[in-house]
């Protein structure tokens, strides 16, 4: 979102025929919650953050997280171990479609 002319960028956007990516309706709320963050990070103005956030919804498939089994939120809560509680969601939800979890947080490894 901050910079679409990365590697991870030209991966996320030009991939469309080798990956799919989900996320979970939390992303969006968290998104909203740093958004003065991200302006000043990004250094983008505010139509240009907005248009990436929007090119960002349209890759992607949101899935809510009610779909997603106690058992898996059991298992979820058991790996993040204190390391992030606000990352529950994304481990949760690439357990439940067996995807992978993209994320810059190098705590996070799963085999």
């Amino acid at each position: 979102m901050l910079n679409s002319n990365t590697k991870l960028g030209n991966v996320f956007f030009n991939s469309k025929n080798n990956f799919k990516y989900y996320s979970c309706d939390y992303m969006r709320f968290e998104i909203e919650k740093h958004w003065s963050k991200l302006m000043n990070i990004s250094k983008l103005s505010e139509k240009e953050l907005q248009e990436s956030k929007y090119a960002i919804y349209n890759r992607m498939k949101f899935i809510n997280e009610s779909l997603i089994p106690s058992h898996i939120w059991d298992e979820s809560e058991k790996l993040i171990n204190d390391i992030d509680e606000d990352d529950i969601d994304f481990i949760a939800l690439s357990i439940f479609i067996k995807g992978y979890l993209w994320t810059g947080d190098m705590k996070f490894t799963m085999a």
